[in-house]
């Protein structure tokens, strides 16, 4: 009786974890292929539209900043 209880305990253990193990796998490979490609997707646009307002703004500030930096410069020299 004792021998055929951990028999049956051990056989049911490894059953189980082998077949939720594979089901797992697998359930979880096409999940992620499945997100991956909305994702990438979603990564385009975000970075097609944030790279534009970015590289505006961005032109703007610094051009913006480093005029005003050399013209100051510049004229300091030029009165001394």
């Amino acid at each position: 009786m004792r021998h055929q209880h951990s028999l049956t305990m051990r056989h049911q253990h490894s059953l189980t974890m082998r077949h939720q193990h594979g089901f797992t796998m697998r359930h979880q490979q096409s999940l992620i292929m499945r997100h991956q490609q909305s994702l990438t997707i979603h990564q385009h646009s975000l970075t097609m539209r944030h790279q534009h307002s970015l590289t505006m703004r961005h032109q703007h500030s610094l051009t913006m900043r480093h005029q005003h930096s050399l013209t100051m410069r510049h004229q300091q020299s030029l009165t001394i």
